[in-house]
């Protein structure tokens, strides 16, 4: 039996809170593309600073933890964002864009 690969979770808040705009959404979906070629998207509401955000959470399913990451950081700049968010094997961790 194959024993498959990690799952990286993505968790990307929208730039201004509310729901993705179609722009934001597309740019986000190019450029997890252009890294990977299979993955799993959801809509989601987190929450920060005692304030809901809407949020997708990006599932990909490889052994690749600096390109997840540097997918990451990609995003968050193209987004304007300060940190993006990585869970992988259940420990949560915030990539900044710096």
């Amino acid at each position: 039996m194959n024993a498959g690969q990690p799952v990286h979770s993505l968790y990307v808040g929208s730039p201004d809170g509310g729901p993705f705009s179609t722009a934001d959404r597309t740019t986000l979906v190019g450029e997890v593309i252009s890294c990977f070629s299979g993955f799993t998207i959801n809509d989601a509401q987190g929450f920060t600073e005692d304030r809901p955000v809407a949020t997708v959470i990006v599932r990909i399913a490889t052994g690749d933890t600096p390109g997840v990451q540097d997918l990451a950081r990609s995003i968050g700049r193209i987004l304007g964002q300060r940190e993006v968010g990585l869970e992988l094997k259940g420990i949560y961790q915030s990539i900044s864009m710096d």
